[in-house]
C-alpha cells in the first residue's frame, strides 16, 4: 500500500491486496492477537480488545487517527500537522502512531493481518498509510508480548485486519466546517470481486486538513503585558538587542533553543552598522554611555556601542513576507503473500514472506553562519566580493543584513504597521534568499520478514480439554539508510567558515574545525549520513492448558539472536493466567520479560 503525501495538509492513499478463498468451510471469526493457538476474547488469558467494523460505523467512521485517539488505553499518539504541537514533534507533520499506555510509539508493536510492518527508529510504525474504509477490525493486545512476536511489543500489540472478501462498491465521504478555515474533509472508497478462487480488493482514500492560522484566534494572541511568556521568542525576529564594546556584551540572558552562535565575534553588529545607527536614533533611551572602567575598557559612549543580536533570520515573518513552507513526504508500500492449510496429522502451517518499505523526504531552510557574519558586516549579497570591498562595506553590491526591528514593516500576526519601519535599512529580497540554504534529508527504512508457524493440538488432555501447541521461525531483515543534502553532510561541509576574509574579519581563528564540526548551518547543526543492514533470527513456542473449565494457562517463550555485532541475543519466556469464576467474573494476570532491539540506525554509531 502507498501513501502519497500531495502536500503538508493533504494526503492521498491507495491500498491493494489478493488472497485466494480456499475450499474449508466457513469458519467463525476468531482473534488472532496475542496467540498463535486460536481462540475467542472470552475464553483467551490475555487481555484483548476487539474493534469491529459495526464498532467504528457506530461512530461514523472515523479516521485511522481518530480510531486510535479514541482507545481509552492510548495516549500521546501522533496524528498532528503543526511540527510546534506537542503531540506532533518536528519533522513528524503527517505522521500517524499508536502508544499504548503512553510509553512510546516505538514500544508498541503494530501488525497489519498478522504480520510486521515497517517501522522507524523513534516512532515505530506510521499508520497514516492505511486506509480507514479498508479496516475490518483492530485487535488490541494490553500486554507485553516478546515471548511470541520479540522487539517492541514492550507495551503491547495492534493488529490491523483489512475486511477480508469484501464484495461490490462503497463509498464513503465526510466533511467538517471550521471557522476561519476551509475545514476538513475526507473521501474513501472500496471495490471487491471474487473471481474463482481469487478475491480481491481495492481501496482508496484521501484525507485534506486545511489550514487555520493561530492568529484566527483571538484568544491565542493577548498584548504583552497581559501573556509575558505566550509565544515570546527571545531568538525570534527581530530578536533581543544587548550592546557591546567591541565584542564584550555588556547585557546577556539565556535563550532555550538559539543558533549555535549566540556571542561570537561573527554576531556582532558595529557601532557604524546602518540599521543600528537608525535603531539608536528613533530609541535614544536605550543605548546609554557605560562606565566599564573596572572591566578595564573605560567609559563607552552610546555612539561607540555596537551590539549582539539573538535573532532567528527566517522568524514569524516567513521569507520575504511569505510563510516558510517546506516539504514532507512519506511513501509506504507493502507486499505480503503466503500459504496456510493443514498436514495429513491434523498440524495447521502457515508460511509467508512479507516487505514492505518507508521512505520519508524531509525539506526545510536554514541561515548560512558565514554568510550572515559577511552580512553583518556590510559584505553580504550574491554580487558582493568579499574580498574585495573589506574597506567598503555596503557598496559596490555589496549589503548591509539588519536583524533589527526597523527593518519590518509590519506586524506578520497582526497586519500593524511598524511606525519605526525604514525602507532605507531595509533587506532586500536578494539578499535574504542568499542568506538562505536549502536543507533536507531522507530516511528509507526496509523490512523483509520470513516466518513459518506450526500449530495443532497434542493427545495430553486436561480437565479443560486438549493442550494446544505453535512453534514457529522468523528472520527479519533490516535494511536503513539515511542521507541529507551535502549543505547539511559533515563529511562533505563540517566547518562553519572557510573564506580566508573570515579570519581577516576576525569572525574566526582559523578554518580547521576537525572532522566534527558543526557545520554551515546556524540553527541545526550538520549531521552524518548512515547505512546499516542487519538480519535477526527467532524462534518461539507457546502452549495453551485448560487446566479446567474455568482455568486457562499461557506458557511462551521467544529467543531472538541479532549477532554479537548488532544487539547480541535474548531470551524471553512469558506466563498468562485467566480464571472465570463465574459467568460474569474474569481474573487475568501475566508476568514476562519484555525488549526493544537496538534500533537500525543506532548501529552506525551516530545515533
Amino acid at each position: 500500500m502507498n501513501r502519497f503525501k500531495l502536500s503538508t495538509l493533504a494526503g492521498g492513499i491507495l491500498s491493494a491486496c489478493i488472497a485466494t478463498t480456499g475450499f474449508a468451510a466457513e469458519m467463525e471469526e476468531v482473534v488472532v492477537t496475542g496467540s498463535f493457538i486460536k481462540g475467542s476474547p472470552e475464553d483467551a488469558a490475555l487481555p484483548v480488545d476487539v474493534l469491529s467494523r459495526s464498532d467504528l460505523e457506530d461512530v461514523g467512521n472515523p479516521t485511522i487517527i481518530e480510531m486510535i485517539r479514541n482507545l481509552g488505553v492510548t495516549s500521546g499518539n501522533l496524528g498532528e500537522t503543526n511540527q510546534f504541537d506537542a503531540r506532533g514533534g518536528q519533522g513528524n507533520e503527517g505522521v500517524s502512531t499508536v502508544n499504548l499506555r503512553g510509553l512510546g510509539s516505538s514500544r508498541t508493536l503494530v501488525l497489519i493481518n498478522g504480520k510486521r510492518q515497517v517501522s522507524t527508529e523513534a516512532l515505530g510504525v506510521d499508520i497514516s498509510a492505511v486506509p480507514s474504509i479498508a479496516i475490518g477490525r483492530v485487535e488490541i493486545l494490553k500486554d507485553g508480548a516478546a515471548a511470541l512476536y520479540g522487539s517492541d511489543a514492550i507495551a503491547g500489540v495492534v493488529n490491523f485486519i483489512t475486511r477480508e472478501k469484501f464484495e461490490g462498491l462503497e463509498l464513503r465521504g465526510s466533511f467538517q466546517d471550521i471557522q476561519d478555515s476551509d475545514g476538513e474533509s475526507s473521501l474513501s472508497a472500496i471495490y471487491g470481486r471474487q473471481m474463482g478462487n481469487v478475491h480481491f480488493a481495492l481501496s482508496a482514500e484521501y484525507d485534506e486538513r486545511s489550514e487555520l492560522n493561530i492568529k484566527d484566534r483571538d484568544w491565542a494572541f493577548l498584548p504583552f503585558a497581559e501573556n509575558t511568556k505566550g509565544g515570546i521568542s527571545s531568538i525570534g525576529n527581530p530578536g533581543t538587542v544587548f550592546p557591546t564594546a567591541g565584542t564584550t556584551v555588556i547585557a546577556g540572558g539565556t535563550p532555550s533553543y538559539p543558533p549555535q552562535s549566540l556571542l561570537g565575534p561573527d554576531r556582532v553588529l558595529a557601532a557604524n552598522h546602518p540599521g543600528l545607527v537608525d535603531y539608536k536614533a528613533q530609541n535614544p533611551g536605550f543605548f546609554s554611555d557605560i562606565d566599564l572602567t573596572a572591566a578595564g575598557i573605560g567609559v563607552v559612549p552610546a555612539a561607540a556601542q555596537g551590539a549582539i543580536v539573538w535573532s532567528r533570520m527566517l522568524g514569524v515573518s516567513g521569507r520575504n513576507g511569505q510563510p516558510e513552507s517546506a516539504e514532507r513526504t512519506t511513501e509506504t508500500k507493502r507486499i505480503s503473500g503466503g500459504f496456510e492449510g493443514t498436514f495429513s496429522d491434523d498440524i495447521d502451517y502457515n508460511i509467508s514472506v512479507s516487505w514492505s518499505e518507508r521512505d520519508r523526504t524531509l525539506g526545510g531552510s536554514d541561515m548560512f553562519i558565514e554568510r550572515m557574519a559577511f552580512a553583518l558586516d556590510g559584505l553580504g549579497g550574491p554580487n558582493c566580493d568579499q574580498a574585495a570591498n573589506i574597506a567598503t562595506p555596503g557598496q559596490n553590491g555589496c549589503e548591509y543584513y539588519n536583524p533589527l526591528s526597523n527593518a519590518l514593516e509590519r506586524s506578520a500576526i497582526n497586519g500593524a504597521v511598524n511606525p519605526q519601519y525604514n525602507a532605507a535599512v531595509a533587506n532586500s529580497d536578494e539578499l535574504i534568499n542568499w542568506l538562505t540554504a536549502s536543507t533536507g534529508s531522507n530516511a528509507l527504512n526496509e523490512l523483509l520478514v520470513f516466518d513459518a508457524v506450526f500449530t495443532g493440538e497434542s493427545a495430553y488432555e486436561l480437565d479443560g480439554g486438549n493442550v494446544g501447541w505453535a512453534l514457529g521461525i522468523q528472520s527479519r531483515t533490516e535494511d536503513y539508510s539515511f542521507t541529507v543534502k551535502d549543505v547539511a553532510n559533515r563529511a562533505i561541509n563540517p566547518c562553519p567558515f572557510n573564506d580566508p576574509v573570515s579570519i581577516t574579519l576576525g569572525h574566526v581563528t582559523t578554518l580547521d574545525c576537525g572532522a566534527g564540526g558543526a557545520g554551515q548551518l546556524a540553527f541545526l547543526a550538520a549531521t552524518e549520513q548512515e547505512f546499516t543492514s542487519r538480519t535477526i533470527y527467532g524462534a518461539f513456542v507457546e502452549f495453551a492448558l485448560p487446566v479446567t473449565d474455568t482455568l486457562d494457562v499461557q506458557l511462551a517463550a521467544r529467543y531472538e539472536d541479532y549477532g554479537n555485532a548488532n544487539g547480541g541475543d535474548t531470551f524471553d519466556p512469558k506466563i498468562a493466567i485467566s480464571w472465570q469464576p463465574t459467568d460474569e467474573l474474569t481474573f487475568r494476570g501475566s508476568a514476562s520479560t519484555t525488549f526493544r532491539g537496538a534500533p537500525a540506525s543506532f548501529l552506525s554509531g551516530t545515533g
